[in-house]
């Protein structure tokens, strides 16, 4: 086992209020954590750096970020490999996040809830899918527009994507449409989003 037996007092988050951290100082804050806490050589510079991304894009607060890193470092050592993986990075997201979608999205950033919002009615409209551009990004820049908030490009529209489908929120997908040419990339929800529309439209 590859992870010190002391890792979960040393990376447990303090119980106070913090504020949204920017990817870079997440990573400095991991990396003391991880330097503390975990056996050298079982994670790098890189894996720490995802980590801090994926929780800086998903909520900003340091207290999921360094519960990230305790969950990957409990699988690794779960599984008994030397060292943190993507692919365990990965489970580890789908583990942290809660599952019920009406708990989460409060907690997301506005422009990662207009994504959701977007590509929900998206699929409303074609029957269980969204087809993420152009027709979810301009529903999403219609919402954005009428909250009156900046609305972000393309690039960092498919960035919210891969955020939710990291999230375990919706699966990604390419799909030859009848009436297109070519393949369009598709959103498939892994929850009920009829019923979530009705939820938020109804508070």
């Amino acid at each position: 086992n590859k992870i010190e037996p002391r890792i979960m007092s040393r990376l447990s988050p303090e119980k106070k209020f913090v504020e949204s951290y920017s990817p870079n100082e997440l990573f400095h804050i991991l990396k003391q954590r991880a330097d503390l806490g975990l056996v050298k050589g079982s994670y790098n510079n890189s894996i720490l750096i995802k980590i801090s991304k994926i929780s800086s894009e998903i909520s900003g607060d340091v207290r999921f970020a360094i519960k990230m890193l305790e969950k990957v470092a409990i699988l690794t050592g779960s599984l008994n490999r030397p060292k943190i993986t993507e692919t365990i990075v990965k489970d580890a997201i789908k583990e942290v996040q809660m599952s019920d979608i009406d708990q989460l999205f409060p907690t997301l950033p506005k422009h990662l809830r207009f994504t959701i919002v977007a590509l929900c009615k998206n699929c409303s409209k074609n029957g269980g899918y969204a087809i993420t551009y152009p027709d979810a990004y301009n529903t999403y820049i219609f919402l954005a527009k009428n909250q009156e908030f900046l609305i972000v490009g393309e690039r960092q529209f498919r960035s919210y994507l891969s955020t939710l489908d990291m999230m375990d929120l919706f699966d990604l997908q390419w799909k030859s449409p009848n009436n297109r040419r070519g393949r369009v990339r598709i959103a498939i929800p892994k929850f009920d989003y009829n019923q979530f529309l009705d939820s938020i439209y109804s508070k």
